[in-house]
């Protein structure tokens, strides 16, 4: 998710700018590091939820000043919509088809989903809507 306000942009780009990417990775690093450990200890009943939100937005932060640069966000933009449209043909099978094709999911491949949808399912005509579903969000 990229920061679209320009004011904030701009502190983003003038902090990238002063402490370099190698600086930036490391807090990357550290607030991912951060958000887990929230994460984990709000699981447990340790700490709220506001306190996982504050570390999520600290972790926005970060990584928004590491993709600064123009032809890093595009590329990682590119990647995102890639694994949506994965993330969505998996949720269609899972809703429709766990069933049909316990070869692919029951063992714990769920990454075989793009065979399974190569094979199309015996039982209806998932394997399009999948499809169409991936071309209308390119």
């Amino acid at each position: 998710m990229k920061i679209k306000n320009d004011r904030h942009s701009k502190i983003l780009q003038e902090a990238s700018k002063l402490w370099g990417k190698d600086f930036q990775r490391d807090m990357v690093v550290e607030e991912c590091g951060e958000l887990i450990v929230a994460i984990k200890h709000n699981a447990r009943g340790r700490i709220l939820f506001s306190d996982v939100e504050e570390e999520l937005a600290d972790v926005l932060i970060t990584v928004n000043q590491l993709l600064q640069d123009e032809d890093a966000f595009g590329r990682v933009n590119e990647i995102v919509k890639r694994k949506l449209n994965r993330l969505q043909m998996r949720v269609l099978m899972d809703k429709h088809h766990l069933e049909f094709w316990p070869e692919c999911f029951n063992s714990g491949l769920a990454l075989d989903i793009e065979r399974a949808l190569v094979r199309g399912c015996p039982l209806c005509t998932l394997k399009n809507e999948c499809v169409e579903a991936c071309e209308a969000n390119d």
